[in-house]
C-alpha cells in the first residue's frame, strides 16, 4: 500500500518520523536488509551497504523532525504502529 494515498500530506512526514524513531525500527530495518542480502547477487552487496550507511543520515533527519514537532500519535495510532512493526 502506498502510504501517500492513505495519509494527508502534512501527516506523511510525521508518520515517517514516528516510524523512524520507533524503538523497533532498527530491528525491522535489520530484518529487511538480511532479506535483501539473501536475494542480492554478490557483486551488488556493496550497494546495500552504501544505502544502509545513508539510512542513518535519514534516520537522524527524521528524528530531528520528530523532536521539533508538537504532534503525537494517539494511543490507538501508536498501538497500530507497534502492531505493524512487530508483525
Amino acid at each position: 500500500m502506498d502510504i501517500s494515498m492513505t495519509v494527508p500530506g502534512d501527516q506523511h512526514g510525521q508518520l515517517k518520523a514516528e516510524i523512524a524513531t520507533h524503538p523497533l525500527y532498527e530491528q525491522l530495518l535489520a530484518a529487511h536488509v538480511s532479506c535483501l542480502r539473501v536475494a542480492t547477487p554478490i557483486d551488488q552487496l556493496p550497494l546495500i551497504d552504501a544505502q544502509l550507511s545513508q539510512s542513518h543520515n535519514v534516520l537522524r533527519a527524521y528524528a530531528s523532525q520528530h523532536h521539533h514537532q508538537n504532534h503525537s500519535l494517539s494511543p490507538h495510532e501508536r498501538q497500530e504502529l507497534d502492531n505493524f512493526l512487530v508483525g
